[in-house]
């Protein structure tokens, strides 16, 4: 039986000393790995950006300038690509039938979570019947049958006359949303600007959906992601899981009654009830101040994200920042927040927002987001911030789970996947060994890689109470960290903590399972308070999970 005793203060270093420990450098358990890797698994040979991760995590879609992706790739354009993370193989999406390279660039991928359907922009000419111009259109590649297949198509069947762009596609790969500034896709478009259109593939037909509520064309132009920009500022799908619910922005004030505030407001289209509602507006019906864009919707349809610095929206906020929209209250939360609910100084730049609506990922450069006594935030970091639990962390992390600290370029296309368990995105710095290419790669973190499982229970003041770990090195030693106060993630040499310090500390040696199981002895004056344990597998240099809970 051990007692519970944290009146003592150790410094991490000191406790390591104290027990003949040095810090190690043993490879940790892989929580980022790089995606757009050369067919030896090295450095790709040019920039590469995310599109889309599966459901469950494996398949990561994005497009590339590389050539050393695949063998054969000699056209010197951007590419889509899928990488297999079990398989670890890249397959090549945009080539012709006979696997020769396309003649045009192809960008900004979209798929299903299962991975079978993949639209992308493209102005190639030699991938699907009826592209002949250089505008680029909207394919969508059905991995299945393998079948390409032209989305943004003319009353004639052939390519639009304009740019398509920003595709986004229902999950049975029926629907697929995209923007256009085409004038022949449907009847009577003459307003020469961009709009917003549906494609049923089952049918065969493109429909309008930026229009006002008696059918006819906007004055100004409506939109899914920036025109010029070459990555979405906010990662995620404009239509819902069954294709009902789409979202764009416009600044048009012909959508809806009452549009008088003469911003870029964010709308939300019923395709069955056929109607549109403005998403970014008071409880009372006013506009948002300072306007609102660049919208993603959550798989069933019920919550909007978007992007906007409007003060009028139930929050105080300084700059663009992440919201969320409840559909069924018509309320507001913001994301871009820190654990403690301080919301960012700084202006988010990218943001994503996973397919159940739970959690949110964002880039700041505010350095008080998340509390350490060294933080690396200022230099600008990507933040995952979960709505149930309130809890915000950081996960643009190194392969050892540490912050990046190099800051060469901020980072570019974030991505969610539908649980928020995995995050893609672009960056030059170097987050895994041997990555000297100077150039953006993709990457994945897998945020439930959080190493050995710990818990504690129960927790009654002046009984004890027992302290199990699962998964950790068999054999292996292990520091068990115990705080009052949980002033994490505070970035060590073995990751990120979220202990506060000082700490009170013990060490336990794991079964051949992998398990600790201890009781120790919890002194009566902690009534009521709260409790921060954390591990580190001395055997990996990882963290294990943080455990939270007040003592009764």
């Amino acid at each position: 039986m051990l007692n519970l005793n944290l009146n003592h203060s150790f410094v991490l270093g000191a406790l390591l000393f104290a027990f003949g420990l040095t810090p190690l450098s043993a490879a940790q358990l892989p929580v980022t790995e790089r995606i757009s890797v050369s067919q030896t698994g090295g450095d790709s040979n040019g920039a590469s950006y995310p599109g889309a991760i599966s459901a469950d995590g494996n398949l990561v879609l994005f497009y590339s300038e590389a050539s050393n992706l695949v063998a054969g790739d000699n056209n010197s354009l951007h590419d889509v690509f899928l990488r297999d993370r079990k398989a670890q193989t890249t397959h090549w999406i945009s080539q012709t039938a006979a696997g020769l390279n396309a003649n045009g660039s192809n960008r900004r991928p979209a798929m299903t979570p299962d991975g079978r359907f993949v639209c992308f922009e493209s102005n190639a000419t030699n991938l699907s019947p009826g592209t002949s111009n250089l505008y680029y259109d909207i394919l969508l590649f059905d991995r299945q049958n393998g079948t390409m297949e032209l989305i943004s198509a003319n009353l004639s069947g052939q390519d639009g006359d304009h740019n398509s762009a920003s595709p986004s596609i229902s999950d049975d790969g029926r629907f697929v949303l995209f923007q256009s500034f085409a004038e022949d896709l449907v009847p009577n478009d003459n307003n020469w600007t961009s709009d917003v259109f549906l494609r049923d593939r089952a049918l065969g037909t493109t429909t309008r959906i930026s229009v006002d509520p008696q059918g006819l064309e906007l004055n100004k132009g409506s939109y899914l992601s920036p025109t010029v920009a070459p990555v979405y500022l906010t990662g995620g799908s404009r239509i819902s899981g069954d294709g009902q619910s789409l979202v764009f922005w416009s600044d048009s004030d012909q959508l809806v009654a009452n549009d008088f505030n003469n911003k870029f407001d964010v709308f939300l289209h019923d395709r069955l009830a056929g109607t549109t509602e403005r998403v970014s507006e008071t409880v009372s019906g006013e506009g948002a101040n300072l306007g609102a864009r660049y919208p993603t919707i959550s798989r069933d349809g019920t919550k909007v994200f978007f992007l906007s610095n409007s003060t009028n929206l139930g929050h105080d906020i300084t700059g663009d920042q992440l919201f969320s929209w409840e559909r069924a209250t018509g309320l507001f939360q913001l994301g871009s927040v820190g654990s403690d609910g301080q919301i960012s100084q700084t202006d988010v730049e990218m943001a994503a927002a996973a397919a159940d609506g739970l959690s949110v990922a964002f880039q700041s450069y505010d350095p008080n987001l998340i509390k350490s006594h060294r933080s690396y935030s200022s230099l600008g970091q990507i933040f995952g911030h979960d709505f149930p639990t309130g809890v915000t962390r950081i996960l643009s992390v190194n392969s050892n789970g540490k912050p990046h600290e190099e800051n060469s370029t901020p980072f570019e296309t974030i991505r969610l996947s539908e649980t928020g368990r995995y995050l893609a995105f672009a960056s030059r710095d170097n987050l895994v060994p041997d990555d000297h290419n100077g150039r953006e790669d993709v990457y994945v973190h897998d945020l439930a890689n959080r190493g050995a499982v710990l818990e504690l229970n129960p927790l009654i003041a002046g009984q004890d109470t027992r302290l199990t770990v699962e998964g950790a090195t068999p054999g292996g030693d292990l520091l068990i960290a115990f705080s009052q106060n949980g002033q994490g993630p505070i970035p060590t040499q073995f990751g990120l903590l979220n202990v506060g310090l000082p700490l009170g500390m013990l060490t336990f040696t794991a079964d051949a399972s992998g398990g600790v199981d201890q009781f120790l002895s919890l002194p009566s004056g902690f009534h009521g308070a709260s409790l921060w344990v954390q591990g580190i597998d001395l055997a990996t240099a990882y963290p294990t999970t943080i455990f939270h809970g007040k003592v009764q």
